[in-house]
C-alpha cells in the first residue's frame, strides 16, 4: 500500500528549540514564574503549541486554550488566528473534520477582511491539508497553489521557509495524482531551497517525497537511504508526524521491495505505536492498514482481519484507505 500523506510545518514564526522535551519543560517552568510581558508569554505559549501539535496533541489543547484567552484578552489579531489555527489542526487529527472546516473557514474569512496575508496563507495551507486527508486531491492542490503566491512574495527568511514546504505538498499532491515527474520536479526545487536556507525541517520533508517518488519507481535502495534519512530528521526535532510516515515507507520499502516481512512488521508495529500515542486518527487507521497487509504477506490471516477491521471502524471514508482495508478484509476471509 503507497499511502500518500500531506505533511508540513506549522504555519506561525516560531523560536525553535530542536525538538528536545527539556528545553520545552524549562519554557513551560518560565511561564510558570508569571514574570513575563503578555508578549513574552503569548510566544512561549506559541512554541509549545508547536512542539506538542507534532508530538502530542492533546497535551497541546491545554495550551492553545490558554494563548487563545490571553490573545483574546489583548485583542491581538495575530495571535487569536494563530492559535485558532492550532485548534483546527486538532480537530483535524482527531477526525473531526467538520468542526476543523468551520475553524479554518472562520480562519480565513477574518484574515482576507483584515488583509493579514500570512494568515490567510495558513488558513489555505490547512485547508489543503483537510481536504487532502478527505481525498478532495483537487482542492486541496488549489489551496496549496494560493498559499504558494503569498509566500513567493515574501521577504523573510520564514517566507522562504514556507515556499519549500508548499512546494513539498505541491509534489506531494502530483505523486499522488500519479504524476511523479512533475512531482519530482517540485520535490528538486523545494530540496534545492532547503539547503540554500540550511532549513533541515524542509529537508526532512524532502527526503520523505523523493523516498515516496522511489517506492513508486521500485527503486527500494534510493528509497530506503531517503527513509532513514527523513525519519533521522524528524526524530531530531521529534516531529512525531513525520516519523510516523517514514516507518509506514519503510514498512512498503522492506514488504514490497525486500519481501522481508519480519522487518516490515517491525516497522509496521512502531508506526502504530507513535499514531497512536499522537491519538491522530488519520494516521492510526493508515498505519492499521500497513500492519494488516504484512500480515497478510505472512499468512497470519486472523490478524490481518483484526488489524483491517479496526481501521475500517476508525474510519470508512477514505476513498484510498478504505479500498485496501476492504481488500485486505476480504482476502483474510477468503483464507
Amino acid at each position: 500500500m503507497k499511502q500518500v500523506f500531506l505533511i508540513g510545518v506549522l504555519l506561525l514564526a516560531v523560536v525553535r528549540v530542536a525538538g528536545q522535551s527539556e528545553n520545552i519543560d524549562s519554557l513551560v517552568n518560565v511561564l510558570e514564574t508569571k514574570k513575563l510581558s503578555s508578549e513574552e508569554q503569548i510566544s512561549i505559549y506559541n512554541t509549545v503549541c508547536y512542539y506538542y501539535l507534532n508530538s502530542e496533541p492533546q497535551k497541546a489543547m491545554t495550551y492553545i486554550h490558554k494563548g487563545l484567552s490571553l490573545a483574546e484578552k489583548e485583542k491581538n489579531n495575530k495571535w487569536i488566528l494563530g492559535f485558532t489555527t492550532y485548534l483546527g489542526r486538532v480537530q483535524m487529527r482527531e477526525g473531526n473534520y467538520n468542526e476543523a472546516l468551520e475553524t479554518f473557514n472562520h480562519v480565513l474569512r477574518v484574515s482576507i477582511d483584515e488583509k493579514m496575508t500570512d494568515q490567510e496563507a495558513q488558513a489555505y495551507v490547512s485547508l489543503a491539508q483537510l481536504y487532502q486527508r478527505q481525498g478532495d486531491i483537487e482542492t486541496s492542490l488549489d489551496f496549496l497553489l494560493k498559499s504558494l503566491a503569498i509566500y513567493e512574495k515574501g521577504k523573510t527568511v520564514k517566507h522562504k521557509e514556507m515556499v519549500v514546504t508548499m512546494l513539498y505538498n505541491i509534489g506531494t499532491i502530483y505523486r499522488g495524482l500519479n504524476n511523479p515527474d512533475l512531482a519530482i520536479q517540485f520535490y528538486n526545487k523545494a530540496e534545492k531551497y532547503a539547503d540554500e536556507l540550511n532549513f533541515s525541517e524542509g529537508k526532512m520533508q524532502v527526503y520523505y517525497g523523493l523516498a515516496d517518488i522511489y517506492r513508486g519507481k521500485n527503486d527500494y535502495e534510493k528509497a530506503l537511504n531517503y527513509s532513514l534519512k527523513s525519519l533521522e530528521l524528524s526524530r531530531s526535532f521529534n516531529n512525531k508526524e513525520f516519523e510516523s510516515a517514514n516507518l509506514g515507507g519503510l514498512v512498503v520499502i522492506y514488504e514490497q521491495g525486500f519481501k522481508d516481512y519480519t522487518k516490515a512488521e517491525k516497522y509496521a508495529n512502531e508506526e502504530l505505536k507513535i499514531a497512536k500515542e499522537m491519538g491522530d486518527t488519520y494516521l492510526i487507521t493508515g498505519a492499521l492498514s500497513h500492519l494488516a497487509g504484512v500480515y497478510i504477506n505472512q499468512e497470519k490471516y486472523a490478524e490481518a482481519e483484526k488489524a483491517a477491521m479496526e481501521s475500517w471502524k476508525m474510519d470508512s471514508t477514505d476513498t484510498d484507505l478504505g479500498y485496501m482495508t476492504t481488500y485486505y478484509i476480504g482476502i483474510a476471509n477468503i483464507f
